[in-house]
């Protein structure tokens, strides 16, 4: 008798264990803590190439890495609501040939260096090494325990700014297109601290968790915000932030 009143106990143990794990994942935790590690690849780019950018030679992406938190809150079955913050490096390495690019270039001759601004023509390599604080607010859904996508918007401040590269082969037309000619063998040009301070855009993500905790996850950030401000005068045209984050995810 005593054999088998213990085992109905443990019987009766392991099914109260059971339905308290299904419970759970049928009705998660009202909040979740999520940490998060990636990379960023993408582009800083014009929605659509300008009339200036005549072809790409070269396109390559940086060492782009991503580290965040997310906390999320269950607001109804299945739905969450996330906030969170993270750090998020993005640029890469372009080189392209250009024709009449409006920009501010500077000229090192001996120990002389010349400031010009105006149109150049020639060859162009540009590299971004940007580096923001970003903050998500989105709405996530369940489908169930282990899949989940996520739909909102960002906002992330520039804290490290570096936008630089070098013009050659060519040659600039001082102040506008009918400007003085100067031969260009090789410039280079900093427009870091001309970028804004703020960017903001949509997101959309979707994770899997493979294991208990771990999971893989994918994020795609579309900026909405042009890199540099209206009255810049240093780049005629627009260029925004297009960013897929691959990595892993853990729930706490």
């Amino acid at each position: 008798m005593k054999k088998i009143l213990l085992y109905f106990l443990l019987v009766l143990s392991i099914e109260s264990i059971a339905q308290s794990d299904s419970t759970r994942r049928k009705y998660p935790a009202p909040f979740e803590h999520d940490l998060f590690l990636g990379f960023n690849v993408g582009a800083t780019t014009p929605l659509s190439l300008p009339a200036t950018i005549r072809k790409i030679d070269s396109w390559s992406p940086a060492f782009n890495p991503s580290l965040g938190y997310e906390f999320l809150l269950h607001i109804r079955r299945g739905w969450r609501l996330g906030i969170g913050a993270k750090i998020d490096y993005k640029g890469m390495t372009v080189k392209d040939q250009v024709m009449y690019m409006h920009t501010k270039i500077t000229v090192e001759n001996g120990s002389s260096t010349g400031v010009f601004e105006g149109d150049f023509s020639g060859r162009n390599k540009t590299v971004i090494r940007n580096a923001y604080m970003t903050f998500p607010l989105y709405v996530a859904y369940n489908f169930n325990y282990k899949w989940r996508v996520k739909l909102g918007g960002y906002a992330a401040y520039l804290f490290r700014p570096s936008f630089k590269g070098k013009v050659y082969d060519g040659y600039m037309r001082n102040g506008s297109s009918l400007g003085e000619k100067i031969i260009v063998t090789e410039a280079s040009f900093d427009l870091s601290a001309e970028q804004k301070k703020w960017d903001s855009g949509i997101m959309m993500a979707g994770e899997r968790l493979i294991g208990k905790h771990l999971g893989i996850m994918g994020n795609f950030t579309w900026g909405l915000q042009p890199l540099f401000p209206k009255n810049n005068s240093s780049m005629d045209f627009k260029m925004y932030n297009f960013y897929l984050t691959l990595g892993l995810s853990y729930r706490l």
